[in-house]
């Protein structure tokens, strides 16, 4: 299934993807793997001879499989957030498809590290009802540069799913509705004073 590759508008529910991915990915990986090779590099110079080209031949090969493989990651990675859940596509080996129900949302924070604040990006991190503290989100949105407006959108559907829930065969009524939309506005009030 061919998706289109595009920014993230909040008003629709179409597969959009995290726009940084890629060089967050690329500069991650390569500033990790410089902690083992660069030791490995100068101890080749130092050495030279025949332990020297296996050191650089691995090394280079090592770095382009990395390459391909975050290229073809970042080609397979999708998200969507749509009118019931928030969904997730991805995997180069090993496809993951994951959907969280806007009623089962807990939680939403953000998260940026410096790598993330270096490309003026972030990371959305969905926590649910009856998932594990020590697991961690049940869903991360990685590398978004609009990652506060997504964290907003998904909380504002998750609090409309939860002021949705009533007990079997009693209605919503519209004063309830009002009233969480006022809570919603409060929340945002506070966060921003």
């Amino acid at each position: 299934m061919k998706m289109r590759m595009r920014r993230m508008n909040p008003e629709d529910s179409e597969w959009f993807k995290p726009e940084k991915l890629k060089k967050v990915l690329v500069t991650g990986s390569l500033l990790g793997l410089s902690i083992f090779m660069v030791p490995l590099l100068i101890s080749g110079f130092f050495v030279g001879g025949s332990y020297a080209m296996v050191v650089y031949g691995v090394s280079a090969v090592f770095i382009v499989l990395l390459l391909w493989y975050i290229s073809a990651f970042y080609r397979t990675v999708y998200y969507r957030i749509g009118e019931d859940d928030v969904e997730y596509r991805g995997g180069v080996f090993f496809k993951k498809q994951t959907s969280v129900p806007y009623e089962r949302i807990t939680h939403v924070d953000t998260g940026q590290g410096p790598i993330l604040r270096f490309f003026d990006a972030g990371s959305v991190k969905i926590q649910t009802a009856g998932q594990s503290a020590q697991a961690g989100a049940e869903l991360v949105i990685k590398s978004v540069t609009d990652f506060e407006d997504v964290k907003e959108r998904i909380r504002q559907k998750a609090n409309r799913s939860s002021a949705g829930k009533k007990p079997e065969g009693e209605k919503v009524s519209e004063d309830d509705l009002a009233v969480e939309e006022l809570r919603s506005i409060r929340e945002l009030l506070e966060e921003r004073l």
